[in-house]
Parts: C-alpha cells; structure tokens; sequence
C-alpha cells in the first residue's frame, strides 16, 4: 500500500537524471521519516510475526517464514528512510535465517542500503558479481542490475550506469519499472551525448504505449521530438499539437506546453516562447518541478534581455517554491538580492516618468488619461470575472449574464464596486458608513492621529478623474523636486548597468 502511494504521488523531475527507486516526496527531507502510511504498520506486524512466530530450536530457526518477516522488516525501514535500523534487520536476515531465494533478495536490499548511506562504492564492489551470477530470467535480474547502475549515477560513471540500467530495463518484469528504467536510460545516453542511443531509449518507452504509466510515455515522446528536430531539423510543432488535442494526455498539457515553448525559445521567437512558459504555468495540473524549470528559463530569459525588474518577479515566484534551507534556494536568494538596487530604482524611473508626462498635459487631455484609466481598471476585473466563471463552469451552457439578480452576477458586482469607488470611495465596513465623523470616532479608538489621518487620506478617495488630476504636483519647486528625482535614479542606473551588469542599455 506505501509503496504504491509513493509511485502515485512522487512527482518525478524529467529536468534532471531520475532516480531508479525514488522513496520520498517532492518537499519531504531524507533525514526525516515518511509521513505516508503503511510502512509503520508493515514493520509493526513484522516484528510480531517474529516475536510470536520465532522458533529457534538449537540454533537453527524452525520456520521459514522468520526470514520473510526480518526482509520485510529491514524494506519497511527503508521506505521509512531509517536506513541504520534496516541495514541492521539485513544483516541479521543474512547472518542467520536466509534460505537461497531470501538470501538472494536480502542482499540486493542490503546493498541498496548501502546507496542511501552513500557507501556506493561498497555497494558497487558487492553488487558486481551478484548481479552477474543472476540469470535475465530470474526476478532479481532487473532491480539487482538497476541498483548497481544507481551507485554508478551516484559515483558520476555514467557509461557503466547505462549499460546496467539497459539491462535492468531489459529483464524487468514490471511495466512501470520498465519504461521508468527506460527512459533514465535515455537520459544517460543524452547526458553522454549519444542521440541516437537516447533516441532508441526513449522510442522503447513510446513502443510500451499505455502498459507503462504516462508520465514515462509522454515525458518519452516530448524527448523523442526534441532530439529529432535537432538532428534531422523537422519543425515537432505538429506533432506537439497533436499530443495536446488526444484527451488522455490532458493532464499532461504543462508538459507539452512547456516543450513548444523551449521549442520557440531554441528558434529564437522569443514572445511565443514566454506564451507557452506561462500556458504550463497556467495548467491546473501543473506539478513542482516543471513550475520551477518554467519560473528558472522565464527568469534567465527576461535577465539576458534586460527586463531586470520582470526578472526579479520570476526569482521571487521561485524562491516561493524552493524547499527552505536548501544550497539552490540561498544562491537564487543571492541572484535576487543582486537585483534590489536595479529594481528600486527602475520603479522610481518608472512612476516619476509618468508623473512628469502627466504634468505636460493640459486639463482636459489629463482628464481624458484617468477616465480612461478608470475604464481600463473596470475592464480588466470584468475580464477576470469571465475567465473565472470559465473555469468554474465549464460544462454550463447558459451563462452567468442570464441571471439579472444583483448578487448572484459577478459581474454585475464588479460594476457595482465600481459606483460605489466613484461615488463614496473606500469606506470601511461599518456602522453609520457614509457618515465621516462617524468613521473618524471609530478609528480615534484603535489608531493613533497620524494613521487617522493617512488611512482617511486613502480610504475616502474617490475615484474621479478630477480627484486623480487634483492629486498631481501643481507648483514649481514640486515638479522640479520630481526631475531631480527622476535624473538621480537616471543616473544611479547608468552606473548599475555599466558596472554590475556590463550592460550598456540605451533608453
């Protein structure tokens, strides 16, 4: 039951070299126990079976089932990441009770121990001859070989790794490890640089079609196309369109999307590129490590243009989803904070060139500016409203417009908000609202004069194109206190981008 929570929930990373047997979930740290269940159960019955069952009689154990229960003993540790505990249950498995078959297994599940307390090259020197001793018929064939192959990975021998993982792949029984093993296969071969080699890897996971899980097969056919648009230059955009429009790969389509948009990047059509980064980002079935490769490639890209503000929001949405304490998260950190004095002061470049444009203007232009800002602001929450109800009643043919009773049409609340900002501003909820004394006697209680007087400031603002021209600077010394304003921030870019970023940039 654990393990097969563990293989439904594990959210594979297909941007990095996968794991033969993953044992814990994206967020979960390897110094701490599971929180899946059903391993703590398996030892606890275990254990019984032992205490109850045992019957040792002269120093030989009598019941051939002690040696199932110490294995399944020292596995249930395992999967709990009490790898000390497990290798303890192993070894006494080993010393004592194993028949052939027992022994056989237990020793494999030793070794695999050994891997997770990064004692690979003991692992490699034990695991050698076993798995060459085991016939490809045998059921120890595959995970003994696949074993050997990760503490290969885990000592960067690559070579050694794919050839044993190939044969792992080869002999196993199980279709899901099958084309798991598979495509970590492909994955050495184009870590080697062996296209065809990782070709042929990948089109075996194709040619296991729906016997192995689709995550292998349709991470299997985004590989293949990437590697046949590169050798034989073919344009994969077809192909990639057809894989979206199937509906069993619907839950896929972050995936699918992610790759058109590398695709795009690779052609140099940078705008359709970012397109489908944010479509993979706007999956519902989007998982972790695809959203952090999508935030990563939008941060770099934006960074090598030079749209140093867009690039610190794409660091900040990854920072948000780097697990804590980690080597990647204190150097994106760094990468983010790198990029502080830039932001800052492209946001002062930016607000007080608009409000120096503004003051250009003569009374009526400046008007028609905030009318039009207001309209724009009421349009973009209607058009929030629509995509909304699209996505929370997609299979209803009627649509939200055919109800007319105020409360129960969003965008009629919109609208609503709206008025009542143009006409009152924002007032607090509460008692005798529209009655600003009222207001100010409530807030004389809970705040000091100073935030009295700033809140009402913000609070009772209404929003009319005459108030928002009112708030503009009106005399001399306020527009030139903004230019000098504006030049300093001029200048203190300049010298960023000519010394931090060698980046000469011409506004």
């Amino acid at each position: 039951m654990g393990k097969s929570i563990l293989e439904e929930t594990h959210d594979d990373n297909f941007f990095e070299l996968l794991e033969v047997e993953p044992i814990a979930l994206n967020g979960e740290r390897m110094d701490q126990t599971t929180i899946i269940p059903g391993f703590g159960r398996a030892e606890e019955k275990a254990v019984k079976a032992i205490q109850k069952h045992s019957m040792k009689i002269d120093g030989i154990q009598r019941n051939n089932k002690i040696d199932e229960a110490y294995l399944l003993l020292g596995k249930a540790r395992y999967f709990d990441r009490r790898f000390f505990p497990a290798m303890e249950a192993f070894n006494f498995l080993l010393e004592n009770y194993a028949d052939s078959k027992t022994y056989v297994e237990g020793r494999i599940w030793r070794e695999k121990t050994n891997i997770r307390m990064r004692n690979n090259e003991l692992a490699i020197k034990n695991l050698r001859s076993l798995a060459r001793s085991i016939t490809p018929k045998s059921k120890f064939h595959s995970p003994a070989n696949a074993s050997l192959s990760q503490a290969f990975i885990n000592t960067q021998q690559l070579d050694s790794a794919c050839y044993y993982i190939k044969k792992s792949a080869r002999s196993a029984n199980n279709n899901y490890d099958k084309g798991r093993y598979y495509f970590l296969a492909g994955q050495l071969y184009e870590t080697l640089k062996k296209p065809d080699s990782a070709l042929w890897a990948f089109e075996q996971v194709v040619g296991l079609k729906r016997k192995t899980s689709r995550k292998y097969w349709i991470n299997a056919q985004i590989k293949r196309l990437q590697i046949r648009s590169i050798r034989d230059s073919l344009d994969p955009i077809g192909a990639y369109e057809k894989l979206s429009k199937e509906y069993e790969n619907y839950f896929f389509d972050h995936c699918i999307n992610r790759a058109i948009g590398i695709y795009y990047f690779q052609q140099n059509n940078d705008s359709l590129g970012e397109h489908y980064l944010h479509q993979s980002l706007g999956s519902e079935n989007l998982d972790m490590p695809t959203k952090k490769a999508n935030y990563r490639d939008l941060a770099d890209f934006n960074f090598i243009g030079g749209k140093y503000v867009v690039t610190g929001a794409y660091l900040d949405s990854l920072l948000n989803v780097l697990p804590g304490e980690t080597l990647i998260k204190r150097r994106t950190q760094r990468e983010r904070d790198n990029l502080n004095g830039v932001i800052k002061y492209e946001s002062i470049v930016h607000t007080t060139d608009s409000i120096l444009y503004l003051t250009t203007l003569d009374i009526e232009a400046q008007i028609d500016y905030f009318d039009q800002f207001i309209k724009d602001k009421e349009a973009k929450a209607l058009a929030k409203v629509k995509i909304e109800e699209k996505g929370v009643f997609p299979f209803f043919g009627k649509s939200s417009q055919a109800n007319a009773f105020y409360f129960y049409n969003p965008k009629l609340v919109v609208q609503g908000q709206q008025k009542f900002l143009s006409t009152w501003g924002g007032r607090p909820n509460v008692d005798n609202w529209a009655i600003a004394s009222a207001i100010s006697l409530i807030r004389q209680e809970s705040n000091n004069a100073d935030a009295q007087e700033q809140e009402q400031s913000e609070d009772f603002f209404i929003e009319k194109p005459e108030n928002y021209v009112n708030t503009l600077p009106k005399t001399t010394e306020e527009i030139d206190s903004i230019k000098k304003l504006n030049l300093n921030a001029y200048l203190q870019l300049g010298m960023i981008y000519k010394e931090s970023f060698k980046n000469n940039i011409k506004r």
